[in-house]
């Protein structure tokens, strides 16, 4: 594990956000909002961690959201994909995209391997129906956009049957990195040191 990642899983900022599960597993987090929705199923059927609430994305795609977190492009590849962990897998059915802007995204859908084994995800209990992406060209991520490739409308197991993402290599964007740390301390040093010339 990075050691970006263990001074973020140290912080109370994505205490809430991060999952829980086995002790040899990565920390985690599963994103809670999505920027985009054209299916007919409902966000909640999307977030948080696999729990086999899913919906068929059929034709349709659905965009997460992480929200102040930042996927980061990590040793290997940074974020898991689950399918509902039961009928067909259905992999070839999507095109994933990452993006950090929510506007210009990047096609990552062949860098598929390994799941990554995360905390969090011990209810979905099938390594089959998982797959990792990396962020390919990018350095971090906020969002990533999963385009159903199959036809029509969504529906209940249309096309590639999306449970919900996690993403094991992150940082908390409203956290300084380490680097940045010193800096910081000096700005603030200066800043006082005004204030008490203003007060004097």
């Amino acid at each position: 594990m990075s050691y970006l990642n263990s001074f973020l899983v140290a912080t109370a900022a994505v205490a809430a956000l991060v999952g829980v599960g086995t002790a040899n597993a990565i920390p985690a987090v599963f994103p809670t909002q999505l920027s985009e929705n054209n299916t007919v199923a409902t966000d909640a059927d999307f977030l948080g961690a696999p729990d086999d609430t899913f919906f068929g994305l059929g034709g349709q795609n659905v965009t997460y959201d992480f929200g102040s977190v930042r996927i980061v492009n990590g040793a290997g590849n940074d974020f898991n994909i689950y399918e509902v962990d039961f009928g067909n897998v259905e992999f070839n059915l999507i095109t994933v995209e990452v993006s950090l802007d929510g506007f210009a995204f990047v096609d990552v859908t062949a860098s598929a391997g390994a799941p990554l084994d995360l905390d969090g995800d011990d209810d979905h209990g099938s390594a089959s129906f998982r797959f990792s992406y990396d962020l390919g060209s990018l350095t971090e991520a906020r969002f990533v956009r999963i385009d159903g490739a199959g036809t029509g409308n969504s529906g209940g197991a249309v096309g590639f049957d999306l449970d919900a993402i996690g993403a094991g290599n992150f940082r908390n964007a409203a956290i300084p990195v380490p680097s940045m740390l010193p800096a910081a301390a000096v700005a603030m040093i200066g800043l006082g040191f005004i204030a008490r010339r203003r007060k004097g």
